[in-house]
């Protein structure tokens, strides 16, 4: 990428002087060297204790839980927010995974407010979730 047109400060905030191309993607290597992505830098949450939370790496973990058909993970009043589209007769399922979940991850990492909606989450013109 030579850069993009006509933008030179977007360009020179994703390209640096060496010219490489930084996407903005967070990734995690493993003991054998393998990368994983995890998120994207732009939708990070950080907390007021300097913490970054990855929204999308919990979107992740809840995604696992048979009763949540959509998850959004965002900060609400300095806390990590969930929400959750599933049927109404499911919910305690959600919240029981929820917590379980929960005590996988590092305090910081934690879930502490959940709602539920009754439809499917808003997404923008490209079908990604709003994260508003």
């Amino acid at each position: 990428m030579l850069g993009y047109y006509k933008d030179p400060e977007a360009t020179a905030q994703v390209i640096d002087a060496e010219g490489w191309l930084h996407t903005g993607d967070l990734a995690r290597v493993d003991e054998e060297g393998y990368f994983f992505l995890t998120g994207r830098k732009k939708n990070l949450i950080i907390l007021s204790s300097g913490e970054n939370v990855s929204p999308e790496e919990l979107e992740q973990g809840l995604s696992r839980c048979d009763a949540v058909q959509e998850c959004l993970v965002k900060e609400k009043d300095g806390k990590i927010c969930a929400v959750i589209y599933c049927p109404e007769e499911r919910q305690q399922e959600a919240r029981d995974y929820l917590t379980g979940y929960n005590r996988t991850l590092p305090l910081y990492k934690r879930i502490n407010l959940v709602e539920f909606c009754n439809g499917p989450l808003p997404r923008n013109a490209l079908g990604k979730l709003e994260r508003k």
